[in-house]
């Protein structure tokens, strides 16, 4: 069972609760005196019912138990919203400049551009009120990036506080206030230095050996190098160049350039290894704990860092007392910890992940190793199968445990989705023990003895240099990012929310789930990774594309919009071959086209052919073809299919900035002009030159494209298409194509400014 677990969960689910519906902390006060009387009565009356006595036993946390916990949360999140008074430095934001007194009580965010000091405000003086204040708060100030002011540094300045942004697409004011600050500040004025050393010595110890470290690190290693390794060890990803740090963020490594719970879980296993020579399991345990908690501090302390703190603490006090630590309930206690110190971190995206990834390698990677292992058993020896499935299972089945549990995290927080990052961990991880544990001692040796410092960082740096270039080389895979829009963000989210309740509900019911073969399980998730991954790649990326299908002896012109609408132009050809390329594109959730535009009556047969493999919603009819002359054959659409017929002058508009113009016809033909931005796609459908230009000259001017094919040459020399000023001329046809400087089109895209082709 997993009472520490729910009881996480409760406590969680009334923060969550208490933030959609707000109240006064003494109303939650008054809930939780409430169910703490009810779980007195009902462990009385328990007692005095062997019934009850032995529900309570079967589910070990009882229903007030977790009542109680869930209005503790509401209580703890009413009890941290702030309420400012005159004596808050926020109360001030916004309301002008006065001349404030701070300390800097962390280490300085040094960047290329900037420094940012987070200082604690002690006095406040206003100039026009002429008042002195004792007020305190935190801010986050912004200098120049020469700013020399260091950790425990009180300075006086002029400035005035502000309240942080809050855009649709980020919250500057969300994200601080997770940090305590509710105030920003840019480039005060008349800065002066009051006095130093206004911190603790054990906070000025850090900084310093922390400034030491990071020029040492600069010292024996080359850029980009001593940039990866300042992240790993310091956890300061700032001097990695842009194009790198982005690399890493694109292939789902990022977490090697921060302090995780990976490099946390590496040292915890390193201190109790070394101590454990030398000294018994109780000192080796208390000396590691130790360390690990000024490494901690030493690294700015993130949420993913207190985390693996907290677990290794656990799995410490396990080894000392002989039980084994961790698990659900480990990782329940460590997240009811922290939410208890400061609730906000609920809607941290690293707090989010770091709880995430560790939940996937408690729940997942133990089935995936003895699955693993039992598969290679059956075919190998068994020295061979143990040889093998270790590393196999570290570097890449934990890394899939983790990635799945972490995908709906991702989508949510960040829209995107990495698909190279299945290839990018098992490929870079390995080396990564390797880079923090000799890494650390090169930047030792470097702080004591420069040259020995030299020659470690001369063997360490090929596993630098190799993860950069990793990462770097993954990054150029095509596609190897995805865009997700919020609708599927959601899904995907909820997705990953069932599979990790379903593992959770597994352990409480192994004796169900063992009669399951593992490798069903595998083929299940497998499956629906795959529709995940097939919807994710689908979703629209905000550019236009149009392709040309070929399917077989005939061709259709398909429009993708910014949006993700589509659209398909005089469908033609072997329906199953259409059907099948377009099913490629579209999400195999709500397979559909949106709409078909008919310009050729011809190309009636070919939609309801196609509608019956793949449905269309929508056909659009153009004049010369809903203008049927002959009324023994009218145009007859597949039933249920909308139509609409367009007039004389009237445009299709696909999503909010793409139009597709009907701009000259006749009796069999019709001309589209697709505008998107500053891009222009003449679509001349058979239409004569010299029609085009006298019905629409204007609209023709500056073509980004014009696209031709078997119908516009037919009577006409391929050259005079030339005297329209296409900057490219674009061959829709099976056939070959008349002009050897005409490109054969595949797949144009455009960003509504320049357009290119796959």
């Amino acid at each position: 069972m997993l009472p520490l677990f729910w009881i996480a969960v409760a406590f969680t689910a009334g923060i969550l609760f208490a933030s959609l519906f707000p109240g006064p902390v003494w109303v939650w006060g008054i809930l939780c005196l409430c169910l703490l009387v009810w779980i007195i009565l009902s462990t009385i009356l328990t007692k005095n019912s062997f019934l009850l006595q032995r529900i309570y036993h079967a589910l070990k946390v009882s229903l007030p138990v977790l009542l109680f916990f869930l209005a503790l949360g509401g209580m703890r999140y009413a009890w941290a919203r702030p309420a400012w008074t005159d004596q808050n430095l926020a109360w001030y934001n916004d309301h002008g400049s006065y001349t404030l007194v701070a300390v800097i009580d962390k280490s300085p965010d040094r960047r290329e551009d900037a420094v940012y000091f987070h200082v604690q405000i002690r006095e406040l003086y206003d100039s026009s009120a002429m008042t002195y204040k004792r007020i305190s708060g935190s801010a986050l100030v912004r200098m120049d990036a020469n700013s020399p002011w260091q950790l425990g540094d009180l300075l006086r300045f002029s400035a005035g506080p502000k309240t942080p942004s809050a855009t649709q697409d980020f919250s500057y004011r969300a994200y601080l206030e997770r940090q305590g600050v509710y105030s920003v500040i840019y480039h005060p004025t008349s800065v002066t230095r009051i006095a130093s050393a206004q911190v603790s010595k054990f906070a000025l110890g850090l900084e310093w050996m922390r400034q030491n470290a990071s020029r040492s690190i600069f010292t024996i290693f080359p850029q980009p190098e001593s940039g990866l390794m300042a992240g790993i060890l310091l956890g300061n990803d700032n001097d990695l160049p842009q194009s790198v740090k982005q690399a890493y963020q694109d292939t789902g490594t990022a977490h090697i350039i921060a302090i995780s719970g990976f490099n946390m879980a590496i040292l915890a296993g390193l201190f109790l290894m070394i101590f454990s020579r030398i000294m018994n399991r109780y000192w080796a345990g208390l000396l590691s704990m130790l360390l690990l908690a000024v490494y901690a501090a030493f690294v700015g302390g993130s949420p993913s860092v207190v985390r693996a703190a907290i677990m290794a603490y656990i799995a410490f006090f396990g080894h000392l007392v002989g039980r084994k630590g961790g698990g659900m309930n480990a990782l329940g206690l460590a997240a009811g910890l922290m939410l208890a110190v400061n609730p906000l971190l609920l809607w941290d995206a690293s707090f989010q992940l770091s709880f995430a990834a560790t939940a996937g390698l408690v729940l997942f990677a133990g089935p995936l190793q003895i699955g693993l292992e039992g598969f290679m058993a059956k075919h190998f020896s068994e020295q061979t199968a143990a040889q093998f499935s270790g590393p196999v299972s570290e570097f890449f089945l934990f890394s899939l445990a983790a990635q799945v549990t972490t995908l709906p995290v991702i989508t949510m927080q960040f829209r995107r989705i990495s698909l190279t990052s299945l290839l990018a961990n098992p490929l870079v991880l390995p080396v990564q023990e390797v880079i923090l544990v000799a890494g650390g001692a090169a930047a030792i040796a470097g702080m004591v003895i420069p040259v020995l410092g030299k020659v470690l960082a001369a063997l360490i740096w090929p596993a630098l240099a190799y993860s950069n270039q990793m990462v770097e080389w993954l990054d150029k895979i095509p596609n190897g990012v995805v865009n997700v829009s919020g609708r599927l963000a959601v899904w995907i989210s909820v997705g990953g929310i069932l599979i990790i309740m379903l593992a959770v509900i597994r352990i409480h019911f192994k004796q169900f789930f063992k009669h399951i073969k593992f490798t069903y399980l595998i083929l299940i998730l497998t499956a629906a990774a795959a529709l995940i991954w097939s919807a994710a790649l689908r979703q629209p990326d905000g550019l236009l594309h149009l392709s040309l299908l070929r399917a077989e002896e005939g061709t259709a012109l398909y429009i993708q919009s910014p949006d993700g609408q589509t659209l398909l132009i005089d469908p033609g050809g072997s329906p199953n071959t259409l059907a099948s390329q377009l099913s490629q594109t579209v999400s195999p959730w709500n397979f559909h086209i949106d709409a078909a535009l008919l310009t050729r009556a011809d190309a009636e047969d070919s939609l309801a052919n196609l509608n019956s493999r793949l449905p269309v919603n929508l056909a659009i009819l153009a004049p010369n073809v809903y203008q049927v002359v002959d009324a023994a054959a009218p145009l007859s659409l597949p039933e249920g299919m909308q139509s609409h017929s367009l007039q004389e002058g009237e445009s299709i508009k696909l999503g909010e900035n793409l139009l597709l113009q009907p701009i000259a016809s006749d009796n069999d033909h019709t001309a589209i002009l697709v505008i998107y931005g500053q891009a222009r796609i003449l679509i001349p459908g058979g239409i004569n030159p010299g029609e085009l230009k006298e019905a629409r000259s204007s609209s023709l001017r500056g073509l980004s494209a014009l696209i031709l094919n078997d119908e516009d040459v037919v009577n006409l020399p391929a050259d005079m298409w030339g005297n329209f000023g296409a900057q490219e001329i674009l061959w829709n046809s099976t056939s070959i194509s008349p002009n050897p400087k005409w490109r054969v089109l595949q797949t144009l895209n455009s960003d509504g400014n320049k357009f290119w082709f796959n």
